[in-house]
């Protein structure tokens, strides 16, 4: 065999080897969507059975044309990062909130009320082919009210295993995967960095809701406990440790006497609130009535004293906008938590770039909207 010959089986070789390495690496990024054998249970020409959020094997149709949301904004905005919107008939009434957002499904707040219970006549009036909800919501009264007839999927929506699993359900496997890519661009510096924190290096802080999700005025102040997998999980990504995440339940309340005795060093408020007159949000302009609740923190009993408001230490964020994203949620707790080890990322332009590239919108956060506030 003469040189060329040689020269030639060696390039013919290595691009063999180039393109099976290509190939597996490839098959290896789109795994958790087109083979994923821990939660993809059957699969056929018309139906799908998948192992849910709540560890329950759920079977439906293949082709799924309506949806029912419930309680869940997560889980609207993900439908339409996932350009799915046209297959929502009905949504809780939360949704109402995001109009600005989530146009469609904006209006639809008429025909599934969840405020107070489950129209759960209306949802068999529709006949949707699935009912989707959050994972810690309604989840006994709907198995015992709907599953027998309407397939109820529950997702956590705190992770890029949900999206993945509401991409095979909605037929959107592509949309997903390019909204897992993005929101692994955003989310992995942070987790690398904080990954090797040491015991020290781990930001120990209060973080709480305020009373009734948001809607009443503590004490006792409604905070997260140990069962609380979207908050807690948020904060130890962020390098932080909650002080309450050794208590058992998931939304739960201490006394103003317990957090005195803890001194937390960073104070993050969660606010949450269902009616137009909101100090925060999308349809916000102003700062008034967020910097009002920021003194009434301030200068609170069970925090006045504290290491945080010494050293102003204490924020407010949107709880429907910035913890419903959690991967804005991140960028915002690492921070808050670590000021000067996160002083080059922008929580700001990473909820700008969403808005724009997934949820399709013509709005300037430079512009509009109130989300986060901190001490000044």
């Amino acid at each position: 065999m003469n040189i060329k010959r040689k020269v030639l089986l060696c390039i013919l070789l290595l691009n063999f080897v180039c393109t099976v390495f290509a190939e597996r690496s490839f098959i290896k990024s789109v795994e958790p969507i087109k083979k994923n054998p821990g939660w993809l249970i059957k699969e056929s020409a018309s139906s799908i059975t998948i192992l849910d959020d709540g560890g329950v094997e759920v079977f439906m149709k293949k082709e799924i044309k309506t949806i029912v949301v419930l309680g869940a904004i997560p889980l609207c905005v993900t439908i339409r990062a996932l350009n799915a919107e046209n297959k929502v008939v009905g949504v809780s009434d939360w949704i109402s909130q995001c109009k600005t957002i989530l146009p469609v499904m904006g209006n639809l707040t008429d025909i599934v009320q969840v405020s107070e219970s489950i129209n759960y006549e209306k949802i068999y009036e529709i006949n949707p082919d699935i009912v989707l909800v959050m994972a810690h919501y309604f989840s006994e009264n709907i198995d015992k009210k709907l599953a027998s007839n309407i397939p109820v999927v529950r997702l956590k929506m705190n992770n890029t295993e949900s999206i993945a699993k509401l991409g095979k359900i909605l037929g959107r496997e592509s949309e997903a995967r390019e909204y897992i890519d993005w929101i692994i661009s955003k989310t992995t510096v942070i987790e690398e960095r904080t990954a090797t924190f040491g015991k020290n290096e781990i930001k120990e802080a209060f973080f709480y809701y305020g009373g009734d999700c948001g809607m009443s005025l503590p004490p006792p102040y409604g905070t997260y406990g140990k069962d609380n997998f979207k908050v807690n999980g948020s904060i130890k990504k962020a390098g932080g440790k909650s002080i309450t995440w050794t208590l058992p339940g998931e939304w739960i309340t201490v006394d103003p006497e317990w957090i005195i005795e803890k001194n937390p060093s960073t104070i993050i408020r969660d606010f949450f609130a269902l009616d137009d007159d909101s100090a925060m949000g999308y349809d916000v302009n102003e700062t008034v009535k967020v910097k009002k609740m920021m003194e009434q923190i301030v200068s609170s009993p069970a925090f006045a004293a504290s290491d945080a408001v010494k050293n102003k230490d204490v924020h407010i964020c949107s709880g429907f906008f910035i913890q419903a994203y959690w991967f804005i949620g991140l960028n915002y707790y690492a921070k808050w938590l670590h000021p000067e080890l996160f002083k080059d990322i922008d929580p700001e332009a990473v909820h700008q770039e969403f808005l724009t590239k997934f949820l399709r919108v013509d709005y300037d956060l430079k512009k509009r909207g109130v989300f986060s506030y901190s001490v000044r």
